[in-house]
């Protein structure tokens, strides 16, 4: 454990464990303590190397609220200073950044034959399977993080299970711009969280 109190194990040294409650034995929280999503039935995580680490915590201070535009970036707790949900939800955000934006020019191209759409829907369920565990919160504003990520990640699987995107463009627009409103708001808001004392 660190001064701050969090908990980080390298996916080297196997990150998930379990956790027995001690009030009831019975009772085992199986519980992710690295800073990245991991799909525990594939062993997949999803991380960035180390060079686009700093890339995607750029990419998120880039997009600040009015509110804390003009903030000095020195203000802003750093890559190292934030938790491990925070650089897991920094890093997933970057990851769907590419897929939102190859989305985004189908939608708006009307192009739903493309052979890159069944790819890009696949990316987004497997992004948002039901087996991909997240870091575990450990901070009161982690656990707010931990709210809205769970939220968008619903979503992802929403968005990569749906069928026939052409035969229903209407639904699929709805539920693609709700996943890029989400994906807007969360980099708001982890701007907000970064510019907080942990």
């Amino acid at each position: 454990m660190d001064e701050d109190g969090r908990i980080y194990f390298g996916l080297d040294e196997d990150p998930v464990r379990n956790i027995t409650n001690p009030e009831d034995e019975n009772i085992v929280h199986v519980t992710n303590y690295s800073d990245v999503f991991i799909n525990i039935v594939e062993a997949e995580a999803f991380q960035l190397d180390e060079d686009l680490r700093e890339e995607a915590y750029k990419f998120v201070m880039l997009s600040p609220p009015q509110e804390l535009e003009g903030k000095d970036p020195s203000e802003y707790r750093t890559w190292e200073e934030a938790t491990n949900l925070e650089r897991g939800v920094m890093q997933m955000i970057y990851l769907t950044t590419a897929p939102i934006h190859n989305i985004d020019y189908i939608v708006h191209e009307d192009l739903y034959n493309h052979d890159a759409l069944p790819i890009l829907l696949e990316e987004f369920e497997k992004l948002g399977s039901p087996m991909v565990l997240f870091p575990a919160p450990q901070t009161v504003n982690d656990m707010q993080l931990f709210e809205l990520i769970q939220v968008l990640h619903q979503m992802w699987g929403q968005l990569g299970q749906f069928e026939n995107p052409a035969e229903n463009k209407e639904e699929f627009e709805e539920l693609y711009f709700q996943v890029r409103q989400e994906t807007n708001d969360l980099i708001v808001r982890m701007n907000f969280l970064l510019s907080e004392e942990m």
